[in-house]
């Protein structure tokens, strides 16, 4: 795998001369540049997975291969060597009489693609939305004030952090004729459909609108009302149709093999919404801002299309996850006895949760601080148009996808523990670096260097686009890890606390752990405009948004001395 990584690690700092040369050249080639990247990195991610060898689960070792077949020298246990695609996502296939048809498997992901898409919209845009965007004239347009934006951002979050306890306990104890887990996606997902279109659109769309009182520093107005009852409705609608979803896949089969596939599924969905959610948000900014009309209905900005397109989307995506897979019957002695305040207690009794929460917290709140700040670090430091943001989004995701099997591979050989805080620990440098970017932009240098040369030299806001482009380029590796590793940490989380109560508490784990990272979430959102408005937000004054990737890597590095005390190494 050595030359396959010297190959990544030459072929992603390239990129950033395809999308300087974008930059320099017409806009409409920024998203062919951008499509061409993807293809190109596509066949090198093939590349890198068909080097991938197989291991066994059980002796974790690596298998032989005769005659295109695995099989473990240890055990027996064999697999065939289909399709590429076969190598990527059916990865340790075991002679088990199957549960699940592929299109179970396939169709149930496609959730995961909603689950990444919708908060990627969020999280990514309100922000810029509400406090960031700019007049044709150059002023600004502020729907609401800096600090009602924080307020309006943390509040959503606190109380989502609440309700995300209750919906998993809830979620654990209550049957319905469907099962457990899928009424709460069915009958969840057209209110945050509802919510998440809603967000962009204010009462006053020119301006914050009339103040009805101030408490606190804060003006409440209309617009401010209105943010903090649909970014509320969004966030906890989110969470009563995710944290089922995601504890479905126990309930639809019980065999390890057919859970890895599905969650190996799972991880391109998250990918695919992702990129959908930056890279693709990017891209109808520039096409759709004017407006769309969809029969006698005109939407007067990019923001609002984009709403109603991507609301319509995830419905889809989360209707079709549910649309193959039935729960198995309940089986009553299974029943999780514990009243809700034990269930509590004892989630936090598991020594592995603490670690694991206090990383999950740091990760969530230092992704949120930096999607929020980059379409500042774009418009404001580099006068670029806010779609670049998406693109450089989609950099940084596109290029952990190429890591995947490079992830998987060497946490089978070193430990999730291992590889976790490697990418932490990484990730939270490369962040150091990339706070660079205003006044010493050096890993811009070089590509200033080969545009110089091709005859397109360079001014100092694309040598400090190159600087973000490379930095994210080498972010990828440790985003890759922070993908693929988070689940399998909280599945190995959760299979310890079934050895200590003798329950499956999926659902309670995973609204516990919003009970902690909402709130740093939400905290995200408290501070971004805080900085924004404090220390600057404009090329005369940067530090502001510069603050945005220095405080992500601190979270990072909190986040990475939380995790040590993480006692399963496996």
């Amino acid at each position: 795998m050595d030359y396959v990584l010297w190959a990544l690690a030459v072929i992603w700092p390239l990129s950033a001369v395809i999308l300087l040369l974008a930059v320099n050249g017409k806009k409409g080639h920024v998203g062919l540049n951008f499509l061409a990247l993807a293809i190109v990195g596509g066949p090198l991610a093939a590349f890198a997975v068909s080097r991938v060898p197989f291991r066994c689960r059980r002796c974790d070792i690596d298998m032989d291969t005769r005659d295109g077949r695995h099989a473990c020298p240890k055990c027996g246990d064999a697999t065939t060597d289909g399709t590429l695609g076969e190598r990527v996502l059916n990865i340790f296939e075991l002679d088990e009489k199957p549960v699940l048809s592929f299109w179970a498997k396939f169709t149930y992901a496609f959730g995961q693609v909603a689950v990444s898409l919708s908060p990627a919209l969020i999280s990514s845009w309100l922000i810029y939305f509400y406090i960031g965007r700019k007049d044709a004239s150059g002023h600004d347009i502020l729907l609401v004030s800096a600090a009602a934006m924080s307020v309006g951002g943390l509040i959503p979050r606190l109380l989502e952090a609440v309700a995300e306890p209750m919906v998993g306990y809830l979620s654990d104890k209550w049957h319905f004729r469907m099962g457990r887990r899928i009424p709460w996606v069915v009958f969840g997902t057209p209110f945050l459909a509802i919510f998440s279109i809603l967000i962009f659109f204010p009462p006053d769309r020119a301006g914050e609108g009339a103040s009805l009182v101030s408490a606190l520093g804060v003006d409440v107005t209309p617009n401010f009302l209105f943010l903090l009852a649909t970014h509320t409705g969004f966030w906890v609608m989110y969470t009563a149709v995710v944290a089922p979803y995601l504890s479905l896949l126990p309930e639809i089969t019980p065999l390890n093999n057919e859970r890895i596939q599905a969650s190996n599924y799972m991880a391109f969905g998250d990918v695919a919404g992702s990129v959908l959610g930056t890279a693709g948000v990017g891209m109808m900014i520039g096409a759709l801002a004017g407006g769309i009309t969809l029969g006698p209905i005109h939407l007067s900005n990019a923001y609002e299309a984009i709403g109603v397109i991507l609301g319509v989307v995830f419905t889809l995506m989360f209707y079709i996850s549910v649309w193959k897979v039935r729960e198995r019957p309940h089986d009553a002695s299974k029943a999780v006895k514990f009243k809700f305040t034990q269930a509590f207690v004892e989630t936090f009794r598991n020594p592995t949760f603490t670690p694991y929460v206090i990383a999950a917290a740091a990760i969530r709140m230092a992704t949120d601080i930096l999607l929020a700040g980059m379409p500042f670090i774009v418009t404001r430091l580099m006068s670029l148009d806010e779609e670049y943001a998406g693109y450089l989004q989609g950099v940084l995701i596109l290029g952990a996808m190429l890591f995947f099997p490079v992830v998987a591979s060497k946490a089978v050989k070193y430990g999730k523990k291992t590889v976790y805080l490697f990418g932490m620990g990484v990730f939270a440098v490369d962040l150091l670096l990339m706070a660079l970017l205003k006044h010493f932009p050096f890993l811009g240098y070089p590509v200033a260097f080969v545009a110089g040369l091709l005859g397109s030299p360079l001014d100092p806001n694309q040598i400090a686009f190159a600087h973000t482009v490379i930095t994210l380029a080498i972010g990828a590796l440790p985003v890759a890890v922070i993908f693929v590793m988070q689940r399998p940490i909280l599945n190995d989380v959760m299979d310890h606390d079934e050895k200590l109560t003798g329950y499956r508490r999926e659902a309670m784990y995973n609204g516990m752990e919003g009970l902690v990272s909402k709130p740093a979430s939400g905290l995200a959102y408290f501070i971004v405009p805080l900085l924004l408005s404090t220390l600057g937000d404009s090329a005369e004054h940067p530090w502001g948004v510069l603050a945005t990737p220095l405080v992500a890597s601190v979270l990072l590095f909190i986040g990475y001395l939380g995790f040590r005390s993480y006692p399963l190494d496996k």
